[in-house]
């Protein structure tokens, strides 16, 4: 768990890209016999409203006072994350504090680095999932604005994030099979329903899954989501352990969904092996050599328990495939026997150690 440990400090670091406009912008699943559309960046426009009583609650400055501070949960890329109790309900909720300057600047509050991350984008997409009928995202619920800062609710997981659930595993770091099954559902159920919404997440990692008090996984942080339907332009987004290899070689348009499978399949190996695959998914990396070119996942054997389910190997397999248009889609993972298999549900993550 060295590696993880080190990543904590990296965790933040804003991706940069060395194109001009670092924008999320659309994508598309490549159609055989078409002419691919090269999208331009563009912000993700606001969803014509619909008539459902869920939305995302617009509050006024004196809403503030309503919330007490009980500790600064995290840092943030512009600004920070608070634990805060709504004292007119009792409700815990994650209140994330964002200075309007840095996020329309799109620098990091402190060191002012370049991000490619966006306010706007991030806003827009709850927006558009918010009537989603699903218990896997972590949807924004409220938005109050006061003077420079705009605050963001969010319901609070107290179980934390799928990065220190690993990092804490007693089982030196990785999570049993059944566990990582468990976990993985839950997370393909939430993209399911941002592509059923038009969306890719481009940002999938430990760190944007929380779980909450019943162990379910919530996706969140959806600052680089973008629309598919469309190939993107090059532009390195996301960490680079989860980046795929078409997304870091920065070189053509790129599927964001299929970018998105392979991250799958690394946040997947990560669980079992309780350490990342690769640093960075190019052939300077030797396990990526290995990975790509010497026989895939199942030559990277040492770093994974001894006893692993021919099912896992062979999902593992499918989402890591160099080659984009051969990996499964999102339905398909749903599909396979290591997710659709039977399983027992547990009413609290801490009770799935055991092996």
């Amino acid at each position: 768990m060295g590696l993880l440990r080190n990543y904590m400090d990296a965790v933040l670091t804003a991706t940069l890209s060395p194109f001009t406009s670092p924008r999320s912008s659309s994508a598309t699943t490549p159609t055989k016999g078409k002419k691919q559309e090269l999208c331009s960046p563009q912000p993700i426009p606001e969803p014509t409203p619909t008539p459902v009583s869920s939305t995302v609650i617009r509050s006024p400055p004196q809403r503030l006072s309503d919330f007490k501070v009980m500790e600064t949960l995290a840092p943030a890329l512009f600004g920070e994350v608070l634990l805060c109790l709504d004292t007119k309900t009792g409700r815990q909720f994650a209140v994330k504090r964002v200075d309007l300057r840095c996020a329309r600047a799109q620098v990091t509050i402190g060191k002012q680095i370049r991000v490619v991350e966006s306010l706007q984008q991030e806003r827009a997409v709850h927006r558009r999932l918010v009537a989603a009928q699903t218990t896997n995202l972590l949807l924004l619920e409220e938005e109050i604005q006061c003077g420079g800062n705009l605050y963001l609710v969010f319901p609070f997981c107290s179980g934390g994030d799928l990065f220190d659930v690993v990092r804490h595993s007693p089982l030196n770091g990785r999570l049993p099979e059944a566990t990582a099954r468990r976990f993985l559902r839950d997370v393909v159920t939430g993209l399911l329903c941002m592509k059923q919404n038009g969306l890719a997440h481009r940002d999938i990692s430990l760190e944007n899954i929380l779980l909450d008090s019943e162990g379910v996984c919530h996706v969140c942080d959806f600052g680089l989501a973008a629309r598919h339907g469309k190939l993107l332009a090059p532009g390195r987004v996301g960490k680079a352990w989860y980046m795929a290899p078409e997304v870091f070689a920065v070189k053509e348009a790129y599927d964001p969904l299929q970018a998105d499978l392979w991250s799958l399949g690394v946040l997947l190996a990560i669980m079992l092996a309780g350490a990342p695959l690769v640093e960075k998914p190019t052939c300077d990396d030797r396990q990526f050599r290995v990975l790509v070119h010497g026989g895939g996942v199942r030559k990277l054997r040492r770093v994974f328990p001894r006893k692993l389910s021919d099912m896992a190997w062979n999902l593992m397999e499918k989402l890591l495939n160099i080659d984009p248009c051969k990996r499964p889609t999102l339905e398909q993972v749903a599909e396979h026997p290591f997710l659709s298999s039977d399983y027992h549900h547990h009413t609290n993550y801490t009770t799935c150690f055991s092996r």
